[in-house]
């Protein structure tokens, strides 16, 4: 992003990451369903390792590299280990929204962690959206009361239940919540399949899918101020369907969905 017109404008321009974080693929062109009139620039950037967690910035650009690139309101990204044979060996699924700061483009880093050993690549599939999808479940949290679990049934996934539990403070400014999902062969066999959020003033959210049990856990903290929780703090959980339908996506090539290929260094 750089002055324009002596200091009477912005211009913006494509943002490729530098020697930091440079694209590694990309696509263009991308249709947003919502508005049509819109076009968009999906970027996968170079891969960082620590250890066995390996970071993926994703950037959600302006199909016009001239002009401004909003934030997206809800995504869901999953990320397919590859080995150097091009076998996939597990998947990861990130729907929580964190941005890196001070870029001039929405820049969002995925955090895998205990990235299996013999995966040299990773397939990344990306959906994002302006208009939140309609969740299954919204509920204000100070609806929740501490100790006393609360049970809800998924209507769009029949069988499937989520229960939350409001656990005691242990801080003073500070609420926990425990979500708990639990699905139903064949449902049990495709998680995660539900985004549960916690917004505004989610501080932590941990999920945890549990292979082979068809349960998936979640464990939030939650910000409170001399004791209180803020009254528009609500828990919400969206199909991921609702999620990825009318979204700005990859292509889909011969009905498979196209995803960026990124190298995951070894050290």
């Amino acid at each position: 992003m750089t002055s324009a017109g002596r200091g009477r404008g912005l211009e913006f321009r494509r943002y490729e990451g530098g020697t930091e974080q440079g694209l590694r693929d990309s696509q263009e062109n991308l249709r947003d369903p919502v508005d049509p009139s819109r076009r968009w620039f999906i970027g996968a950037h170079l891969a960082k390792r620590e250890g066995t967690t390996v970071s993926f910035p994703i950037s959600l650009q302006n199909g016009d590299p001239t002009s401004f690139s909003p934030r997206p309101v809800e995504m869901w990204v999953e990320v397919t280990p590859k080995t150097a044979s091009g076998v996939a060996v597990s998947q990861y699924s990130f729907y929580d929204i964190a941005y890196e700061p001070s870029r001039p483009v929405p820049v969002i880093n995925l955090v895998a962690k205990h990235w299996p050993a013999v995966a040299t690549s990773a397939d990344i599939k990306t959906w994002f959206r302006f208009v939140a999808g309609t969740p299954e479940v919204s509920i204000a949290m100070n609806e929740l009361v501490p100790g006393v679990e609360r049970v809800f049934e998924i209507q769009s996934l029949p069988g499937s239940v989520v229960r939350m539990t409001v656990l005691p403070p242990t801080l003073p400014n500070e609420l926990r919540l425990n979500v708990i999902e639990t699905h139903p062969s064949p449902t049990a066999e495709h998680l995660p399949c539900l985004r549960v959020a916690v917004s505004p003033g989610c501080q932590k959210a941990v999920h945890i899918t549990e292979p082979g049990t068809g349960r998936v856990r979640h464990e939030f903290i939650v910000a409170t101020v001399d004791g209180q929780l803020a009254s528009d703090v609500r828990v919400t959980i969206t199909d991921r369907q609702r999620i990825v339908t009318d979204a700005i996506a990859l292509p889909l090539v011969d009905g498979v969905r196209a995803s960026l290929g990124v190298p995951v260094p070894l050290e």
